[in-house]
Order: structure tokens, then sequence, then C-alpha cells
């Protein structure tokens, strides 16, 4: 079981978000009615834009970037800018010829040291990092500058827990955990009520 009150791990939100209806539909239709109606872009004359879009099944990446981002307090969609640079090095927004991909990771996909963020106050991205150490389920690991990707987060937190988070929010259920499994344990009990009152 949980322990009431304690951090959820990420084994303890991804039995919620399978086995738990009440705690999917909180992640998930926020995200559902956000992207219900999709952008209108200006200026895609020829429709172009909105053609590679589909290619990269851009809406559904999105979809489910914000998805584990409220989940797990954070994740990444890794664009495979073509720039003729590698993930490691910031965008060159003058050589961009193509975006070749999407690939969404969970922030328990990745590692951001304290050398790896911006330490100077007078940056604006002062305090985030400027580049990831992804640990993909497969391949093996590559760093990413943060120009090439698009961060999504969960629940903010304080300064003091997102250093405790490695520099990420907090699950969207973490605040509601202890009504969550309250109001959960009123559904069993009522649907035992249930069954007693028709056996009888």
């Amino acid at each position: 079981g949980f322990i009431p009150d304690a951090r959820l791990t990420y084994t303890d939100l991804t039995y919620l978000y399978r086995s738990d209806g009440l705690a999917k539909r909180a992640i998930n239709l926020p995200v559902n009615d956000m992207l219900r109606a999709w952008y209108k872009l200006e200026g895609d004359t020829d429709g172009k834009i909105e053609l590679r879009m589909k290619e990269l099944d851009a809406r559904r990446q999105l979809k489910r970037a914000l998805r584990l981002g409220r989940l797990f307090g954070g994740s990444l969609v890794v664009m495979g800018i073509n720039d003729g640079l590698t993930y490691e090095n910031p965008v060159n927004e003058n050589k961009i010829k193509s975006i070749d991909h999407l690939h969404v990771f969970d922030r328990w996909r990745m590692t951001v040291n304290t050398a790896d963020l911006y330490l100077d106050p007078a940056n604006q991205r002062y305090g985030l990092p400027e580049r990831y150490l992804i640990t993909p389920l497969y391949g093996v690991p590559f760093y990413v500058h943060e120009s090439r990707v698009l961060r999504f987060e969960g629940e903010d937190v304080t300064d003091l827990i997102r250093i405790q988070n490695q520099g990420w929010s907090d699950s969207v259920l973490q605040s509601v955990w202890d009504r969550l499994r309250a109001l959960g344990e009123t559904y069993g009990n009522l649907e035992t009520i249930l069954d007693e009152f028709i056996i009888g």
C-alpha cells in the first residue's frame, strides 16, 4: 500500500495511472481540453507546415508530453532539429533545414548535474538546465541542449522541493493523493454494501 503524506514514487504514479480511473481522469482531462481545438497557423498558405506537423504526429506527441509532465512532474519533447549540429549543441536558427522527429521522455529518464545549469543570476534561464542527460529505455544515454527541447511540468513547488525533485515539479496527483485514496476507499466500501444488499 501507499504511505499517507509520503512522496509518490515513479512506481506509485505508474500504478495509479494504470489502475485508478479517477487518477487517470485528473491527468488526462485538462490535457484533452487544452488540445481539443488544434492551432491554425497564419501564413502557412500552402499547408506545408500543417502537413509536416501531421507527419511528425505532433498533436499526439504533445498530448503525451503534457500527460507525462502532469503525471510525473516533468517531461521533455526532444526535437530532431536538422541544423547540421548534434543534440548537445545549441540550435543554429539560421541553418535549420527541417524537424525530423519528436521524441517524448518523462522526467525519470533524465539527469541534470549542477554543472549543466544556468548559474548566472543575470541569465533569464537562471536555475534551469542548459543541457539534459537522457537515459532512454532503449539505446545509449545522450546529452541534449535545452534549445532542442520543449519542457513540460506538473504542479509548481517551492525551490527547496524543486531541488529535492532534481529540478522538477511535483505530480499533480501528489497534492490530492490523500483525498483520492479516501475517495477510492469510499467507492470500495459502497460496492461492498451494494453487493451485500443485492445478496440480501
